[in-house]
């Protein structure tokens, strides 16, 4: 295990905490500390490491420099992939003058692609045991919440699917985009006239990605406390089916190894 002291940046800056805000602030923050620790899992992982309380060999600087070229290619075929293709599509059947039904099109195709793209990797080896792993992840998680505590044998028999799932947020954020992109390109079409091009309209909605992602996290967050509501427990369930494809059954190992994550963060 490797454990350290932490401060959310919510807590180090109290206007973090404000509504909408704090969700946006928790996916950057996510972001930077997961690609952290993947990266140092990736490291002992690549080193064939014995013992993880070992610090791993430092890297060099073309080792980083490539580790930084790799990671911007990433986002770069993401934007590309998740919104600039969905952009084009939605321009391609001439709906540029109708930002509901063009934005409706685009946020289909993009929730298309995504669902996609996780089947896709979902057929790879290596993607399948990161998903066994998520699903041990939230068998201890809802075993915890369930008051039995952080025990592999409790966890046992929970299911792979929780509400507060990134899976589930990702789903919700892909119908937050369709309402949000819809609002501003109608404010933005009243008051300066359609895009230029697709490029333009690309820029606004990625300077749009902080406040779809605060607000989708609020409806998380609410769709989570009121689940036992009838029309909340509709809308909480394709969010749970895409975690058909997002989480696996794991092994009593994987299952440990959940608990043992668990503990050290309690």
């Amino acid at each position: 295990t490797k454990a350290e002291d932490y401060v959310s940046w919510r807590n180090r800056y109290p206007i973090l905490k404000l509504f909408v805000l704090r969700g946006a602030v928790s996916l950057f923050e996510s972001l930077a500390v997961g690609m952290r620790f993947l990266t140092w899992s990736g490291d002992l992982a690549e080193a064939d490491a014995v013992d993880a309380s070992k610090p791993a060999k430092e890297k060099g600087f073309l080792d980083k420099l490539a580790g930084g070229a790799i990671l911007s290619f990433s986002l770069l075929v993401g934007v590309l992939l998740f919104m600039y293709v969905p952009i084009l599509t939605a321009g391609a059947f001439g709906l540029k003058e109708n930002p509901f039904y063009f934005n409706l099109v685009a946020g289909a195709v993009r929730i298309a692609i995504f669902i996609g793209y996780i089947y896709a990797i979902s057929l790879m080896k290596d993607v399948r045991r990161v998903f066994e792993y998520h699903g041990a992840e939230h068998k201890s998680i809802l075993a915890y919440e369930a008051g039995e505590g952080a025990d592999a044998a409790a966890a046992k028999k929970y299911s792979t699917y929780h509400p507060r799932c990134g899976t589930s947020f990702m789903f919700i954020a892909g119908m937050a985009c369709v309402v949000i992109f819809a609002v501003i390109d109608t404010v933005i079409a009243a008051k300066f006239g359609n895009y230029s091009s697709g490029i333009q309209r690309l820029a606004v909605h990625l300077a749009l990605i902080p406040l779809v992602s605060g607000i989708s996290f609020e409806v998380l967050r609410l769709s989570d406390r009121y689940r036992h509501l009838p029309g909340i427990r509709l809308l909480i369930v394709p969010g749970l089916l895409m975690q058909r494809i997002t989480t696996r059954e794991p092994d009593d190992a994987q299952l440990e190894v959940a608990v043992v994550s668990l503990k050290s963060v309690l």
